[in-house]
């Protein structure tokens, strides 16, 4: 449950930590110690705010 999620430049967004239950978003069930973009799954999604925790387990980005 501990991952983190950054806004970097051209509001891409960025996942780390624990991911073995796909909480990085990235496709994948394994822990990243680096940072790895989040690609979007709809074509022209852009990420504006990313915030803290929504509760224990989730946090949220919101997309336009």
């Amino acid at each position: 449950s501990h991952h983190t999620l950054v806004l970097g430049s051209s509001n891409r967004l960025w996942a780390f930590g624990s991911g073995v239950k796909g909480q990085l978003g990235n496709g994948r069930s394994e822990n990243r110690t680096q940072p790895t973009m989040v690609e979007p799954t709809w074509a022209g999604v852009e990420v504006q705010a990313v915030s803290g925790n929504v509760d224990l387990y989730h946090k949220m980005a919101v997309i336009i």
